[in-house]
């Protein structure tokens, strides 16, 4: 189809809108490299003036790594469009690459130098670094490989370049640098290092809704052993890099030592793919879920997606776009906006999931709990995946945000827009086996 559209807008002057629809097939099949050079055709052929084009073109060149010239394209997206709120959001988004690619190379300069005077102590590379992995310029990647060969200790920097490499389609390479960091972490099974034991139980999401509290609390207990990273995504975002390298991510536990180990990814929930995947390839894994009051959760995502960095619209922007995308929430599984609105409506979401598993391996909780009767909270999870009892001694949550409170008339609106969700929710939860209304 892309290469009927392209022979068109090439055989006929006035069809080179052609192109740039050509282009966005292309570009939404994930294949940025071939859709540049058929939006570069389209405004050599007359769409210059198309601030869409411009725009579509920027998404393209972020995409392919060319940070500079995105820019430039989606600032003559925005000085065509009036500065509209569309146009300025990707440049705002490519404006945030841009800075999170600097603070890689930051990273990379200070692994260097601190790891020649004090071994094993270089700085950490950022959860929110990782949004930049599949935009790095050949130039940083090649300075940070140069810095693992030259740092056998620089573990950060290890896992970080193992998440590039595999984005690159270098996975066994980055299978070798886990299993690196593996020995190092594990000293004591570093014969077993690189054979990663399934992983036993997953936290699914909300994001924002206590996965990190709750993922601490669990690899506090002493029969769990937690993974190198506590996201990795890989049912979700990752699924192409292929079991070795998720497995990698994990301890090399011996099958008689009475241990376990899990991850917790708050993509997961929300992901339409993940179900189907988790369901054929980790049978046995248990599942959690724990579940926030939608406006809240809403927000205090927002607030940390901007916090560090990656949403530079405003709330108001964020929400009236969002709303326009979905006047309804969603009730059903479906085609689901994505959105911080749409992931805060579970309920499709877990019935997607519950038609995948077997509900007694998804046990359902609601985070206002862990918050307020953590030892009740953790006897469910500890019996859903046959652990010996257990209370955290030093229960501190994690991860948590502070900011300010939502304007109030925005308050109602959302309250307005969640109001049948919430009503649907709690009778489906009153039903749910799993479930803790």
């Amino acid at each position: 189809m892309p290469g009927a559209l392209a022979r068109v807008g090439r055989r006929w002057s006035g069809a080179a809108e052609c192109l740039q629809l050509a282009g966005l097939v292309h570009l939404g099949a994930g294949r940025a490299a071939e859709a540049v050079p058929l939006f570069d055709e389209a405004v050599a052929r007359g769409l210059g003036g198309w601030s869409s084009l411009h725009f579509d073109l920027g998404r393209a060149l972020m995409a392919c790594g060319d940070l500079p010239r995105a820019e430039a394209e989606f600032r003559e997206s925005c000085r065509l469009a009036g500065n509209a709120a569309w146009a300025r959001y990707g440049l705002e988004r490519c404006r945030v690459m841009v800075g999170l690619a600097e603070d890689v190379s930051r990273c990379v300069d200070e692994t260097d130098a601190v790891e020649a005077v004090e071994p094993g102590s270089g700085p950490r590379f950022g959860e929110n670094l990782r949004h930049v992995i599949p935009v790095l310029p050949n130039r940083q990647v090649d300075a940070l490989r140069a810095v693992v060969e030259r740092r056998p200790r620089a573990m950060n920097a290890r896992m970080f370049l193992a998440h590039v490499e595999a984005e690159r389609g270098r996975v066994s390479e980055g299978v070798a640098l886990l299993s690196e960091v593996a020995r190092h972490r594990w000293p004591q099974l570093a014969s077993r290092a690189g054979m990663g034991a399934a992983p036993r139980f997953l936290i699914l999401g909300q994001a924002k809704a206590g996965t990190s509290s709750l993922f601490k609390y669990l690899c506090a207990h002493p029969q769990v052993v937690a993974p190198l990273v506590k996201e990795t995504h890989f049912w979700s975002l990752h699924h192409r890099y292929g079991s070795d390298w998720y497995r990698a991510l994990f301890p090399p536990l011996p099958p008689d030592a009475g241990l376990i180990t899990g991850e917790a990814s708050p993509s997961y929930l929300a992901d339409a793919d993940a179900p189907r995947r988790i369901a054929d390839q980790l049978p046995e894994a248990r599942l959690i879920v724990l579940l926030r009051d939608p406006v809240e959760r809403a927000y205090s995502h927002f607030r940390m997606n901007e916090r560090v960095g990656l949403e530079r619209e405003s709330l108001e922007d964020v929400v009236a776009r969002e709303l326009d995308l979905a006047p309804t929430c969603p009730l059903e599984p479906g085609e689901i906006p994505g959105g911080y609105l749409t992931e805060s409506a579970a309920l499709p979401h877990l019935k997607r999931w519950l038609a995948h598993v077997p509900s007694e391996r998804l046990l359902i909780l609601r985070s206002r709990d862990l918050a307020g009767d953590l030892p009740g909270v953790m006897a469910l999870v500890c019996r859903h995946l046959g652990l010996a009892p257990f209370v955290p001694p030093d229960p501190q949550r994690h991860n948590v945000g502070s900011y300010p409170p939502m304007p109030e008339a925005l308050e109602r609106r959302l309250r307005s827009w969640f109001a049948e969700h919430e009503r649907a929710l709690a009778a489906f939860l009153a039903g749910a086996p799993g479930a803790r209304p």
